[in-house]
């Protein structure tokens, strides 16, 4: 069997990279941890106010976090990683005059690598600047709380926002979540590659 082409290797590792970007959006809004911002009430002005207390029952979600520019950040982060361990791997090619086993296991530890790295740049991303979700305090003497939420809470509780898989530690998850799309990305340009390759074999 012929020996992977630097075009194949770059377009898989490329859309490895790529993929592993757009899984980091869910990871950015359902496993990152959330910053707050209270829009109401809204806070007092004047120089003189340094500080105010605001008096509640119960925190209620309001809107966000917005997807921009999220939505272009981490695909192109994951672009960019997935572009630069191509050039590396193709260069490897070129110098090592790597056998065909040698190359396939190098491509493979190129996507898992790329995944990993997108995984680990978007969990320092989050922690230096969380998404931001704005919320309300709400005065509602009747409202009760679960307990089970209580116990289970890893940050403040917020009625109604988007869930949060807050199970597993925020850099592990999206460190996985980033190696396992990558993966799967890897997979889907292979199995495309196989097939156009069999179609053209099959037409001559």
């Amino acid at each position: 069997m012929l020996r992977p082409t630097p075009a194949h290797l770059t377009s898989t590792v490329v859309f490895s990279g790529f993929l592993a970007g757009l899984a980091m959006l869910l990871g950015w809004r359902y496993i990152a941890q959330r910053s707050l911002n209270l829009v109401s009430p809204p806070p007092p002005h004047g120089s003189d106010k340094p500080g105010y207390m605001v008096v509640f029952d119960y925190l209620e979600y309001r809107s966000g976090p917005p997807w921009w520019p999220a939505v272009l950040v981490y695909p192109l982060i994951g672009l960019g990683i997935g572009l630069l361990a191509a050039v590396l791997l193709v260069a490897a090619r070129r110098l090592g005059r790597m056998s065909r086993r040698a190359l396939l296991a190098g491509l493979w530890i190129a996507i898992i690598g790329t995944g990993l790295l997108v995984g680990a740049t978007t969990a320092q991303m989050t922690r230096s600047s969380p998404p931001v979700i704005e919320v309300a305090a709400i005065t509602e003497s009747s409202h009760v709380v679960d307990p089970a939420e209580i116990e289970s809470a890893t940050g403040p509780l917020v009625a109604g926002d988007p869930p949060r898989f807050a199970s597993v530690p925020q850099t592990p998850a999206l460190m996985v979540l980033g190696i396992a799309a990558g993966i799967l990305g890897g997979v889907a340009v292979q199995f495309a590659l196989h097939n156009c390759r069999n179609r053209r074999d099959h037409d001559t």
